[in-house]
């Protein structure tokens, strides 16, 4: 049962028992052989757990034997990439548009390989095509957003993040990037809207929680900026998330001109980070 090994592959890998895990994505691999899905099981396997060298072997074996599998030349193309080998990766990329002129994910990889690589105007050529061969893929117009906004366009990275959104109402990132350039602009009551919507979704992660209470501190709400990250804190568990707590309390306290809490938060932060240009 392909299903079942999947299950308790995944198992293993979530336990770190990656020994126990790679027996059953090796088998998943040799039984679906036939399906491109399950034949690149065990290349990705690698690359998840740290073996790129594996990973690559894994890949070419399968390509040798399947020249036309479409999907795991992605996969391999999208390895490079990961990997910052990135004329390996157009190499990989360019015959596949050669050959499939159409193809989405593949434009989509290559625009976001130009903007890696700092070219945003060449990289809107491609997510605008990936985006015209599939207009309802949420990603490449969170991708788009990131070229325009490197080119100094906020508007249209707004438009791009509010088509995103329309795409995948639960698109997390989109919707904190939204509220971060509404927060930017002055559209504080909008940014706090999409802010309490992302975190419906209660990431790990502190951003959103930093943005929230920036954007009560500039409406003027001090005691819900200050409330939002003190439970903040009391949450974080490492030290660079909680030393961003403490410079968004000092940046609130200095909007109230509370000097001598600004600079105690300020000296504390410096004696763990005294290199900290904030």
């Amino acid at each position: 049962s392909i299903p079942a090994r999947y299950l308790l592959g995944a198992f293993y890998a979530g336990q770190k028992l990656f020994s126990e895990a790679e027996p059953q994505f090796r088998t998943i691999q040799q039984l679906g052989d036939k399906d491109p899905m399950n034949r690149g099981v065990l290349a990705q396997f690698y690359e998840w757990t740290g073996r790129p060298q594996d990973a690559e072997n894994e890949y070419k074996r399968i390509l040798a034997e399947y020249p036309k599998d479409w999907l795991n030349r992605q996969r391999l193309a999208e390895f490079y990439f990961g990997q910052n080998r990135h004329d390996e990766a157009k190499r990989v990329i360019d015959d596949l548009l050669k050959e499939r002129p159409k193809d989405w994910v593949t434009m989509l990889l290559r625009g976001r390989m130009e903007m890696a690589e700092g070219k945003p105007d060449q990289a809107l050529v491609y997510l605008l095509e990936a985006k015209k061969n599939n207009p309802d893929f949420a990603l490449t117009y969170f991708y788009l957003a990131d070229a325009y906004l490197r080119q100094g366009h906020v508007e249209q990275a707004q438009g791009a993040l509010n088509d995103a959104l329309e795409k995948n109402a639960n698109f997390f990132p989109a919707r904190v990037v939204l509220a971060a350039l509404r927060l930017r602009s002055g559209q504080i009551d909008q940014a706090i809207n999409d802010l309490n919507k992302a975190l419906e979704q209660k990431p790990v992660f502190v951003q959103p929680y930093l943005l929230l209470s920036e954007a009560y501190a500039m409406k003027g709400d001090f005691q819900k900026a200050e409330e939002n990250l003190a439970g903040l804190f009391k949450r974080s568990e490492s030290a660079p998330s909680r030393a961003l707590v403490l410079q968004t309390l000092a940046w609130v306290k200095l909007r109230q001109g509370q000097y001598k809490d600004v600079r105690t938060l300020a000296t504390q932060l410096l004696q763990d980070n005294a290199r900290s240009r904030e």
